[in-house]
């Protein structure tokens, strides 16, 4: 699904960083009515 009108909730382009570590990077994503997203790291730390 792309980020539409459709879409409830979008994301694009998401950078996190802390200090000068960048965690996340280009993340992009459409929410639709009734789904969940979630984002896990390697350790299963979200």
């Amino acid at each position: 699904m792309a980020l539409t009108d459709e879409a409830l909730l979008g994301c694009d382009g998401l950078r996190r960083t802390f200090g000068e570590r960048v965690a996340v990077e280009g993340v992009s994503f459409p929410a639709a009515p009734g789904e969940i997203y979630g984002l896990l790291g390697p350790n299963g730390g979200g």
